[in-house]
């Protein structure tokens, strides 16, 4: 479990220093299954500077980590993922100032 963590704060000292040192540029993130995951927090979480997302065999946003939510995306099917919970998780992590805002988004390919 920790090395997860380590692993996320490693990629985001990279990307936090790719982003510092480059001009603005599109700069996007990919992964296959966990790595999926890993793209689509990034992406939601840093829309401002991540412009795009392939996602290959990866679970929707907020199913990653542990807990019931997990459970849902990883046995059950799709239709069991409700999209509204996960918007709505997207706007509360917007008020906590834990995410860019979701309007950055808009028009990146995925």
């Amino acid at each position: 479990m920790s090395t997860i963590f380590l692993d996320t704060a490693i990629l985001l000292l990279v990307v936090s220093l790719a982003t510092a040192r480059m001009p603005d540029t599109h700069i996007t993130v990919s992964g296959i299954s966990s790595g999926g995951a890993m793209a689509t927090q990034l992406h939601i979480g840093f829309s401002k500077d991540i412009n795009g997302c392939g996602i290959l065999a990866g679970p929707p946003f907020y199913c990653g980590g542990s807990g019931m939510t997990t459970t849902l995306c990883m046995t059950g099917p799709a239709a069991l993922i409700s999209v509204t919970v996960l918007e709505q998780k997207i706007k509360y992590y917007r008020l906590l100032d834990k995410i860019d805002d979701p309007v950055n988004l808009k028009g990146d390919p995925v």
